[in-house]
């Protein structure tokens, strides 16, 4: 896999990101241990969490935009009526060319958590 690749897993499991939490919970909440799937979903929701948490410290608007487009602190509506980097950029009155870059960064750092929490191992032959 290449970096592209690894940067569509991160955004496919940021775009789960508020499914996994409520599964995590709910497996938590209900007193099981929810085996090898839940740990991995845990390990996500953890790498996202890290990568909200560094944004909002180093730069605030870059949190907003990330959280916007992926819907983090509220659910989307539908996935038909998912966030694009269009809505966003007219939403926060900025340029769809930056809104694109800090998506990627918002990625790139993703990746960097996911490995950091096991949820990623980028030099093993079976990502998961």
């Amino acid at each position: 896999m290449d970096l592209n690749d690894w940067k569509k897993l991160a955004e496919r499991e940021v775009s789960r990101y508020r499914d996994n939490q409520a599964y995590v919970r709910g497996v938590l909440d209900g007193g099981g241990t929810g085996g090898e799937r839940m740990q991995r979903c845990a390990r996500w929701v953890l790498a996202v969490d890290y990568t909200r948490a560094h944004l909002k410290r180093a730069d605030p608007q870059k949190a907003e935009v990330f959280s916007k487009l992926f819907g983090l602190d509220a659910p989307i509506k539908s996935r038909n009526a998912a966030r694009t980097a269009k809505a966003v950029s007219i939403e926060l009155h900025m340029s769809i060319t930056t809104v694109y870059r800090w998506k990627s960064e918002a990625l790139s750092l993703v990746l960097l958590a996911a490995a950091q929490t096991g949820a990623l191992r980028p030099y093993t032959v079976d990502p998961h």
